[in-house]
């Protein structure tokens, strides 16, 4: 109910609302993101799977190096993709601190992992997505 109270309050203009003691416990980044799914008039569970499948992509493409085997490699995305506490159907910001982890996850196994080669379009694209996670 906070979340969703804060992001209407950033969709009028008011920040997050009314100061009071609540109103930076959590921090502003699922208001944030609520607002903005908002504005762009999209589906909340639709962009969540849609975000949670890229941010799981991203995460899956960085331990590839790691997997020797593809089966083993499959496997572990299809288990983290179908996690059944993430998949509620509620407004929980659980859901996008997931998809983030995953995220920071793979920049942390990229690091360690860095290809040569690697197109400079490829490496603009992937760092301006990690931008934008971390930026949330």
């Amino acid at each position: 109910m906070l979340f969703s109270q804060q992001a209407l309050s950033l969709i009028n203009g008011d920040w997050l609302g009314k100061y009071t003691s609540l109103t930076l416990c959590k921090g502003p980044t699922y208001p944030f993101f609520l607002s903005l799914i908002h504005l762009l008039k999209l589906p909340y569970l639709g962009t969540m799977a849609a975000f949670r499948c890229i941010c799981l992509g991203y995460l899956l493409f960085c331990c590839r190096p790691y997997f020797r085997n593809l089966w083993a490699w499959l496997l572990l995305g299809l288990i983290i993709l179908f996690d059944p506490i993430e998949i509620a159907g509620r407004l929980l910001r659980n859901d996008l601190y997931f998809s983030l982890t995953c995220v920071f996850i793979g920049v942390l196994l990229r690091t360690f992992n860095k290809a040569e080669n690697q197109p400079r379009l490829f490496t603009a694209i992937e760092s301006a997505f990690v931008g934008l996670c971390f930026g949330m």
